[in-house]
């Protein structure tokens, strides 16, 4: 089952890819450049790629992911939004 970990910061993603020997590819590198300022576009652009991964999955075949929140449950929910998975919304 793939993990999606939406990116909540750059910095970290960087260190989670060098870590498990990957790299950040450039287009989201550059994607999120500079928005570790701005936390309310980041979260944006985050869910929009995370959920875009998650499409482009379940069109391979896939149908169940496991999803990292490291307890930012809000960002994994506006993935699911934008999946349009709904379900009741988690406590806070």
């Amino acid at each position: 089952m793939p993990d999606v970990l939406p990116v909540t910061t750059v910095a970290q993603t960087r260190r989670f890819a060098a870590q498990v020997g990957a790299s950040v590819p450039a287009w989201l590198d550059g994607l999120f450049d500079g928005l570790d300022a701005d936390p309310q576009t980041r979260d944006l652009v985050a869910a929009s790629v995370a959920s875009e991964q998650c499409a482009d999955l379940a069109t391979q075949g896939v149908r169940h992911i496991h999803f990292s929140t490291l307890n930012r449950a809000a960002l994994t929910y506006s993935v699911c939004r934008l999946l349009a998975i709904t379900a009741a919304r988690p406590a806070a």
